[in-house]
């Protein structure tokens, strides 16, 4: 990675996706993370109230749908799934993920797209994060052009 340069996010030729987080976050609460990215095969997941790498809420962001998911442990749930072609360009994606108090926000462009209640206290704290995954192994990959986490009331 060099400064000026984005971050290319892929998964290995074992792998369906990859991942990369913030250390020193995990004590946060209320934020906002927008992300300026390039769709190029797969989905871009934006985590908040990541605790463990296995409890968090997510934003999984695809160019025909998106999802706003909980994850507990080894249990995935889906409060919203919005289908819906991206708005936008894909190239130069403006995706965020908002948490405040116990309700999260999915926002493309600045618009929110989906949102739900954060109803489990496991999940009143955490940090920030992304992910990329795609169901065929060594596929997924995205460029992260920008990323900037700031807080709320």
């Amino acid at each position: 990675l060099r400064v000026g340069s984005p971050l290319s996010l892929s998964g290995s030729n074992e792998t369906t996706g990859a991942s990369v987080f913030l250390n020193g976050s995990g004590s946060w609460g209320n934020y906002r993370m927008d992300v300026s990215a390039v769709f190029n095969v797969g989905d871009i997941s934006l985590v908040a109230r990541n605790s463990d790498n296995h409890t968090y809420v997510a934003c999984a962001f695809a160019p025909n749908q998106v999802d706003l998911e909980v994850h507990l442990h080894d249990e995935r749930r889906t409060l919203a799934r919005i289908a819906r072609p991206f708005v936008g360009d894909i190239k130069d994606a403006r995706l965020s993920i908002e948490v405040r108090g116990n309700k999260v926000s999915c926002l493309e462009n600045g618009t929110i797209v989906a949102s739900g209640l954060i109803l489990n206290p496991l999940l009143a704290k955490g940090g920030v994060g992304l992910v990329v995954w795609n169901p065929e192994v060594g596929s997924a990959h995205a460029d992260i052009k920008g990323v900037s986490v700031v807080p709320l009331p």
